[in-house]
């Protein structure tokens, strides 16, 4: 499996190093309740936007020489992910995740936003994080 997560133009792509153990994509429904004289009445309304939350780690190559990961899928430096990942949510930039399975079949290409990342180092000196990624609807043509 490869996650990328990339500006829509495709001028900056970051690969996942480390595939997270899970990924949980969740939606809910907006509703609000109608007060008559006899009952409440659900009145159900559109779904909001997908969330994708990501929790794992991404290794800083840079800090303790030599050290690597053999089931690392990209060799960039987790300091440097982070400091792209930062500057993305601070300029609100429109991005698109794509995640492929093994054998190449896409499972996942949507457009996104950052909504939430918080980061913090372990003891080894690896970046740990929590994304949340925000469904991005992307138009064209208006």
């Amino acid at each position: 499996m490869n996650i990328t997560l990339s500006t829509l133009d495709r001028k900056l792509v970051v690969t996942f190093p480390i595939i997270p153990v899970d990924m949980e994509w969740s939606r809910s429904t907006k509703s609000s309740v109608l007060s008559t004289l006899k009952q409440d009445i659900d009145m159900m309304e559109n779904h909001e936007l997908r969330k994708l939350n990501i929790k794992s780690f991404f290794p800083d190559n840079g800090r303790i020489a030599g050290k690597k990961y053999s089931f690392q899928k990209d060799k960039t430096s987790g300091r440097r992910i982070v400091e792209i990942l930062n500057w993305w949510q601070d300029q609100k930039t429109a991005l698109r995740l794509v995640v492929t399975a093994k054998d190449g079949r896409t499972l996942v290409n949507h457009g996104v936003k950052i909504i939430e990342f918080a980061k913090g180092l372990d003891k080894v000196s690896d970046y740990t994080y929590t994304l949340v990624l925000q469904e991005h609807i992307v138009l064209r043509g208006i």
